[in-house]
Formats: C-alpha cells, sequence, structure tokens
C-alpha cells in the first residue's frame, strides 16, 4: 500500500511541477507578442500559446518547451488520476 501511495504522490507532484515549468514559459512567451498584441488579447485568447500565431519567431524555443511541459504534465495528471482512482482507491476501501 504504501508503494502505490508513493506512486500517487510522485505523479502528483510531477504534474503540478511541469504546470508551474508550463505557467512560467507563457510568462516568457509574453514578452514575444508581436507588435499590437497586447497581453489583454494573450490572455482572453489562450490558444494562442499552442498555437504561436501571435508570437515572434524568436518565441520557438519557449513555445516548445511549453508544449513539452502542458503534455507531459497532461500525461502524469491522467496517470495520477489513475493510481488513484484504479489502484490505490480499492486497496485502501478493503
Amino acid at each position: 500500500m504504501t508503494v502505490l501511495f508513493v506512486l500517487f504522490v510522485l505523479f502528483d507532484l510531477a504534474s503540478l511541477a511541469l504546470g508551474i515549468v508550463a505557467y512560467i514559459m507563457v510568462f516568457k512567451m509574453t514578452r514575444y507578442a508581436k507588435p499590437g498584441i497586447s497581453r489583454f488579447y494573450l490572455v482572453t485568447h489562450p490558444t494562442t500559446f499552442f498555437s504561436g500565431r501571435d508570437f515572434t519567431p524568436n518565441v520557438a524555443p519557449h513555445l516548445r518547451r511549453f508544449r513539452i511541459a502542458i503534455a507531459t504534465c497532461a500525461v502524469f495528471l491522467a496517470a495520477t488520476i489513475i493510481v488513484g482512482l484504479f489502484v490505490y482507491g480499492p486497496v485502501v476501501g478493503r
């Protein structure tokens, strides 16, 4: 049971850390917005962070890190839910 709990906590902490990395990349990406694009527009249109269309070409490294962080965060979050609901939950419920 303790091994499952450790897995649950590790997956949860990994998804939290990657979410923070993605947030930092978003903050860094706002510096490279094209002229005429306000931060208000970026806040109200979050899909621009995934497409990169409203940024200058200098944003490429941050955009790549953002996409990797979001994808791995989603994987670890899904793993946390799977371990918590289907593996750790039934063991604790005995």
